[in-house]
């Protein structure tokens, strides 16, 4: 029912959501420092389950003893290689790590890629040897690499547990020894609003996981998390150096790293090498832009490769803002959803409420709008969204203020109410989801799914807050919802982050684009975008037609495509980007055999282009038995770094994700407690 603003009701009805949520906080407030006082009295620990150890932070490597659980040590140093010709960056991460016993042992390497990143090669160095990874199908890699273990023979296998999150499995590690770790990759350059970008992730926050009633998680692919736990008396270092060599195939203009301080080095116009001023820390993603001259007519460049006689191409249209831009804007109806949840503690969750308050005032009459908070559960502002006025504006600066990050990050269900909460005349308003989060959450699947069947006339768009964001899971859920993606990695670049962001939203998108020559599935785009895509052809065309439809109707363009640059690696972008679309409809399809076949074309395209996907692994193994007596130990655990303005916690225990036996111990106690409380009031009525 469509509440009546001329009713006071409606401000009674926030104030009681308010009233109730405050309510809700100070009960959890109660639990959580009884919670503290009883495991004052527990040591805290964090010792990986054997589920447990593919979802891990930043690159660390986990040493298995022989009862089958894992402690950690960290990369003693990591150094990062960037070399970008055009819009193709080729990476080689190299992280050297040492094992502390003095016993033979297996390791476990956990780190983080970007989204996009097409992972290739692998070479892992244990004292004189090199280990040079091949491509395999994911369950024969794994035999040979268990089989090689059982023999005694150093051995390495690397898997794909997201696009973004990578395991290394390193059999037979001698005693005292270091290793050093080579991981190649290459990905597309990203372009938005004018300018190029590319980042590397260094750390992989953790995700909330939701879970069944029994405590047993609803999605077995999603495995248990652990914590980060550094704490305030035990500040650990995590040192990086990065280099970058920047061939743009045009003037720079403008180079920036956003979050470190960096020193460039200019070879010509078109050249320059990047280094860090100073070696960092692996606590947030580095990241570099820059600029080309602007244009102001439609902009084509196509790079072009030949691999075994087949032609492979990677084609970039920008097209100038002018195309965008509209006389007369359509009345919006926006729907914000903003994550309140335990991982937004600290920097992100301003972040987040000052970026809600600058899209709440930028909204115009004749807009409406509605508020829906959550972390463990959710609250609405309004049933549905309402007029923008002074009073509505009122209470939402009362609702915004009133937002604090605690509790889990179940977003499925505002998600749906947002999709759903729709008024009588909500197909008169050009409609909009802005979901604001860091992304931490493990049930991406299912809200791919949801969104993807429940969109409909709605477009949902994402803001991705804080220094490590899962930044796979917002792009992608931003792709499902036909919407475009943010990021707002400081306070700092909250105004001009959201200002680019705004020009998005506002301004009509072009939709509807066929580029004849080539057969490419195109997205639409919004303001500062371009098309930018890899294709395979017998043929690559001297000529393409630009098709679309935006403010004034459809436009046509012809381009003229001259001076074709020669690259290498457009091959495996192709092949990645095709893996991805494949990918994208295996996530959505029910039936089993429909996502057999995709299963067979993702590890075909995998296996022929030498690619680590979600079924091929990297596998490599030393045919000479080194570790005779095959002993596995344990070590010493080394805690790792949490992401740059988290809250840091003295105890080792998570706030979203624990360990089991800890929970049973708590869950008596607790219940213990609870027994004792009922007594006392039990005697306390009998006094009366």
């Amino acid at each position: 029912m469509q509440i009546n603003l001329e009713n006071i009701k409606i401000e009674e009805e926030l104030k009681q959501n308010i009233a109730r949520k405050i309510s809700d906080k100070l009960a959890l407030l109660v639990n959580i420092l009884i919670l503290v006082m009883l495991l004052s009295t527990i040591k805290a620990y964090a010792v990986l389950t054997n589920e447990q150890y593919n979802q891990i932070t930043n690159g660390e490597m986990f040493y298995k003893n022989i009862d089958g659980k894992y402690s950690k040590t960290l990369a003693l140093n990591t150094n990062v290689s960037m070399n970008i010709t055009g819009i193709i960056n080729r990476v080689k991460v190299k992280q050297t790590f040492k094992n502390p016993d003095n016993y033979w042992t297996e390791g476990t390497y956990l780190f983080p890629l970007p989204e996009n990143a097409a992972v290739d090669g692998l070479k892992m160095i244990i004292g004189q040897s090199i280990i040079i990874g091949e491509i395999k199908e994911k369950i024969e890699a794994k035999k040979i690499y268990k089989q090689a273990k059982k023999e005694g023979k150093k051995a390495t296998l690397v898997e794909q547990n997201r696009p973004n999150l990578f395991t290394a499995n390193v059999a037979n590690i001698p005693p005292l020894g270091e290793i050093t770790i080579e991981i190649d990759y290459q990905q597309k350059v990203s372009y938005d609003n004018e300018e190029f970008a590319v980042t590397f992730p260094m750390v992989a926050a953790q995700k909330f996981l939701q879970t069944k009633p029994d405590d047993t998680l609803k999605n077995r692919a999603n495995k248990n998390l652990i914590q980060a736990v550094e704490n305030k008396n035990n500040l650990v270092q995590r040192p990086v150096d990065i280099d970058v060599s920047l061939k743009a195939g045009f003037e720079i203009n403008n180079i920036i790293s956003p979050y470190h301080k960096i020193n460039t080095k200019s070879i010509d116009k078109e050249t320059v090498k990047i280094y860090l001023e100073n070696t960092i820390q692996a606590n947030r993603d580095f990241k570099l832009t820059w600029k080309a001259k602007k244009n102001n007519d439609i902009q084509a460049k196509v790079y072009t490769q030949n691999v075994n006689g087949r032609d492979f191409g990677l084609l970039m249209i920008t097209p100038p803002n002018e195309l965008y831009k509209s006389q007369d804007t359509q009345n919006r109806e926006v729907i914000f959803i903003i994550d309140s949840s335990g991982s937004m503690q600290g920097t992100s969750i301003n972040q987040a409420t000052l970026a809600l308050e600058m899209a709440i005032n930028r909204l115009k009459k004749g807009d409406k709008f509605n508020i829906i908070d959550f972390d463990t559960n959710y609250n609405p502002m309004f049933k549905t969204a309402q007029p923008v006025n002074h009073l509505t504006s009122v209470l939402a600066k009362k609702f915004i203020d009133n937002i604090k990050a605690d509790g889990g990050t179940q977003a499925l269900e505002p998600i749906k109410y947002a999709l759903e909460s729709l008024n009588k005349d909500s197909n008169e308003y050009l409609r909009q989801v802005i979901f604001i989060t860091d992304g931490q959450l493990g049930n991406e699947q299912a809200i791919f799914k949801t969104v993807k069947s429940n969109l409909k006339s709605s477009k949902m768009f994402t803001i991705a807050i804080g220094s490590a964001p899962n930044s796979f899971f917002m792009k992608k859920l931003a792709k499902f919802g036909k919407g475009t993606f943010a990021h707002i990695g400081n306070q700092k670049e909250v105004t001009k982050q959201m200002n680019v962001f705004f020009r998005k939203i506002e301004n009509p998108s072009i939709t509807d684009i066929n580029i004849d020559g080539i057969g490419l599935e195109v997205s639409d785009l919004y303001y500062g975008e371009s098309v930018y895509y890899s294709f395979e052809a017998k043929q690559i065309p001297n000529k393409l037609i630009l098709k679309g439809k935006n403010f004034s109707g459809v436009f046509e363009k012809e381009l003229i495509l001259l001076n074709a640059g020669l690259a290498s690696g457009i091959d495996k972008l192709w092949a990645k980007e095709s893996i991805d679309k494949l990918m994208n409809a295996y996530y959505i399809e029910y039936d089993s055999s429909k996502k057999d076949i995709i299963k067979s074309y993702v590890t075909s395209i995998g296996l022929s282009h030498g690619l680590v996907t979600n079924f091929t692994s990297l596998i490599a193994v030393d045919k000479t038995p080194s570790n005779i007596q095959k002993q596995i130990n344990k070590t010493k655990q080394v805690q790792t770094k949490i992401p740059k303005g988290w809250k840091l916690y003295d105890a080792n225990i998570p706030q979203t994700a624990t360990n089991s036996e800890l929970l049973l111990l708590i869950g008596g106690l607790l219940v213990l407690l609870g027994v004792m409380l009922y007594k006392l009031e039990e005697s306390t009525n009998e006094e009366v």
